[in-house]
């Protein structure tokens, strides 16, 4: 499956309950591997420690999360990458790593075979799934690169945005962006022809 790096601001203070409230989707819902999904982390405990509020990667039958939660109202910024050219080690699976706030947190290797569906990618929902699962808070500067981002170009883009309102810093992003979203009173990718609704 392809390189790809989501990245967005985001604000929230949602309990995701056992809802897996969406950030960003895309893909073909229900099926193993084929799907692109960023939550809000609903998974009741780890080896018997609560979690909850943290962010998760997930191609729908497996996932990675961020090691601190992000549902404390303030603005973060998520970055999540997807490398099909994973380091020896990987088991020539693609490595999705997850960033918050700049800094690397975990990766794993999952297996990835995104399949599109008719809708193309959602902020904050998508079709098909309740209501609960629709994202509780703000969406700021969401963008979609046709390729993995290193660890320099997501602190890069952190740095450039901080001390700003996550809208106000306009950045140029680094080749290879596919999709851009601004969230500035509306849905136009400001990049290209991939306009929300």
């Amino acid at each position: 499956d392809a390189a790809r790096t989501f990245i967005a601001w985001f604000r929230t203070m949602q309990e995701p309950g056992n809802t897996y409230p969406l950030l960003f989707h895309y893909g073909k819902s229900g099926s193993n591997n084929q799907v692109f999904d960023v939550d809000l982390n609903a998974d009741s405990d780890v080896n018997g420690v609560p979690i909850s509020g943290e962010i998760a990667a997930s191609q729908w039958g497996d996932s990675v999360t961020t090691l601190r939660k992000a549902n404390d109202g303030q603005w973060h910024f998520v970055s999540i990458t997807v490398d099909p050219d994973s380091p020896p080690g990987a088991s020539g699976r693609p490595l999705w790593s997850v960033y918050l706030d700049g800094q690397y947190e975990l990766a794993k290797a999952m297996d990835t075979n995104t399949v599109l569906d008719g809708l193309g990618g959602v902020l904050g929902w998508t079709h098909g799934f309740s209501s609960a699962q629709r994202w509780q808070g703000e969406i700021d500067e969401a963008a979609v690169f046709g390729t993995a981002l290193t660890e320099s170009q997501i602190r890069s883009l952190y740095c450039a945005a901080t001390g700003e309102t996550p809208g106000s810093a306009r950045v140029m992003p680094p080749s290879g962006i596919v999709g851009w979203w601004s969230g500035d009173g509306h849905a136009k990718d400001i990049i290209g022809p991939n306009n929300g609704t």
